[in-house]
């Protein structure tokens, strides 16, 4: 009997340092049926060439080559594309700057073929320089619409270990049964960047699919907590607060609105509040456009609700109401990562 077939899709934008190691650690896997997608969005770096030149012997290696810069969400739902038409089993998105353990994607295989009402996984994701410390075992997510890794920054353990579920998987290795994605749609394109991967995750629950931790199955990430500076550090801030409320309202159950409404206000104003405290006028400005934007944007998530149909499972018991925004944590090398940032 023929193993699932499983595709693999590393995202690269001017990636080239990352992709000898990624690829390696790929090339290693125990799974016996996977194909390994460089989906090379936009790179003006050799990266094609190179990895043309350094794998073009492996028939496991594909390429797709993308002209112009898509975006994290466009860039992999055009891998996702071609996967789908390859007759891919199985998708696993996977950031350019991991190493994979070689039994990772066999763990993750077995686990989504022992019970199909998954829909997703979530790997253990450990910190490349650190790997006693967890970047990601999955999403948490509030009633704001906000979303960060589950145990980043903290000690890995036995606790850790134990399968749950959880309201998202990270974007940088995110595991997903094809079959589900054709039901469910894509990642959403207007995003741009920042709780794509959450949006799409909720909708498999909504479909009627779990997401559930894979811990056995272990990534290597070198995780960035920095959101760079000036212009595109505003702009990052801005895209990151609008698209909560995007979250908000192409997903969250219509059932609870008096409660989320009651949350999300309560946190923008505090946040606002928070940042003329600090004299950071441009966080204040991000979260007024935001609200503005939501309203514009309003009649495209209706109608995207309506073209879902009825919601046929829930994620509404996985959001937390403790907190608004993740409550931030220091990471080895000195950075924070804090408020609503998760790069």
């Amino acid at each position: 009997m023929t193993a699932p077939l499983v595709y693999v899709l590393v995202i690269n934008w001017n990636g080239r340092a990352h992709l000898r190691e990624c690829f390696d650690s790929l090339l290693a896997s125990s799974h016996p049926n996977a194909k390994f997608l460089l989906v090379d969005n936009g790179s003006i770096d050799d990266s094609v060439d190179y990895m043309k030149r350094e794998f073009g012997y492996e028939k496991r290696i594909e390429i797709l080559r993308i002209e112009k810069n898509a975006g994290w969400s466009g860039g992999n739902n055009a891998g996702i594309e071609y996967a789908l038409r390859a007759g891919a089993d199985y998708i696993f998105l996977l950031n350019n700057d991991t190493a994979t353990g070689p039994d990772a994607i066999a763990h993750l295989v077995a686990a989504a073929e022992a019970d199909a009402r998954i829909g997703a996984l979530a790997p253990k994701i450990l910190l490349y320089d650190h790997p006693q410390l967890l970047n990601s075992v999955g999403l948490d997510a509030a009633l704001t619409g906000a979303a960060w890794d589950r145990g980043l920054g903290q000690k890995d353990g036995p606790e850790w270990n134990e399968v749950r579920s959880v309201a998202g998987v990270c974007g940088a290795a995110m595991f997903l049964r094809a079959g589900v994605l054709r039901e469910t749609g894509l990642l959403p394109s207007d995003f741009e960047i920042y709780l794509d991967d959450l949006d799409l995750c909720l909708r498999i629950w909504s479909a009627g699919y779990t997401i559930q931790t894979c811990p056995a199955a272990v990534i290597r990430h070198k995780f960035s907590a920095t959101m760079g500076e000036g212009k595109w550090a505003r702009r990052k801030y801005y895209l990151n607060t609008r698209n909560r409320l995007r979250v908000i309202l192409r997903n969250y159950p219509a059932t609870h609105a008096t409660r989320i409404l009651g949350h999300y206000v309560h946190a923008e104003c505090r946040a606002i509040g928070r940042a003329v405290l600090d004299g950071a006028f441009s966080c204040a400005w991000a979260h007024i456009r935001a609200s503005a934007s939501g309203l514009l944007y309003l009649p495209h998530a209706l109608k995207a609700r309506r073209a879902r149909g009825g919601p046929k499972g829930s994620f509404w018991g996985l959001l937390r109401s403790d907190v608004h925004f993740f409550p931030g944590v220091e990471i080895p090398g000195g950075s924070t990562v804090k408020d609503e940032m998760r790069v």
